[in-house]
């Protein structure tokens, strides 16, 4: 949701279609990540205008499908021990969640 805080330990996470995901002022905190046959491992964005970027931070020794299948719109961050990962996204909202 909406501006929440999350810190989670020893996640593993398999066959998801976005493995974590943080939007809308939310932040992601994380120590050994496991993520495998996802096909998105982390997406970090604005879905809605109100609202602000958001944050996912992975500590420890991770073992998921970085650098590929990241989303990661500017604004948002996401981090890897004390790595930041550049934006490489545009209007992920558009993306996710395409209109019919």
């Amino acid at each position: 949701g909406e501006k929440s805080n999350v810190k989670a330990n020893n996640l593993d996470i398999s066959n998801a279609f976005i493995g974590i995901a943080s939007k809308d002022l939310s932040s992601i905190h994380i120590k050994n990540l496991n993520i495998r046959d996802s096909e998105i491992c982390l997406a970090a964005y604005k879905k809605k205008n109100e609202y602000g970027p958001a944050s996912i931070k992975v500590f420890g020794d991770e073992n998921f499908c970085y650098p590929k299948n990241i989303i990661l719109e500017s604004g948002s961050s996401i981090r890897f021990n004390s790595k930041n990962i550049p934006p490489n996204t545009l209007n992920v909202y558009e993306k996710l969640y395409p209109s019919y």
